[in-house]
């Protein structure tokens, strides 16, 4: 009985999947609009505003951070590896 839910909690980690490719597609699309803005921003940057820059600057630090929290999750994962592999 112990084995059987030891694999079906293992197996169940594939339910999750589509989650992650999803999240993975959504991180792919939000480094490719960081990326335009950033490529948008830099020939117009000494005729813009102070505060038009510094919001746009805001900006990019909030896709930045977004993008972040997206990863979030790997460490535990990879700790996860670790153990199950043997290490400490």
């Amino acid at each position: 009985m112990e084995r059987f839910i030891e694999n079906a909690m293992y197996a169940s980690r594939w339910l999750l999947a589509p989650i992650y490719f999803g999240l993975s597609l959504g991180l792919l699309a939000l480094a490719l609009k960081f990326f335009q803005e950033v490529i948008h921003l830099l020939p117009s940057v000494f005729s813009m505003a102070e505060s038009e820059l510094i919001l746009v600057l805001l900006s990019l630090i909030d896709m930045a951070l977004v993008g972040d929290s997206a990863g979030d999750g790997d460490d535990f994962r990879l700790r996860e590896l670790r153990l199950a592999a043997g290490y400490r």
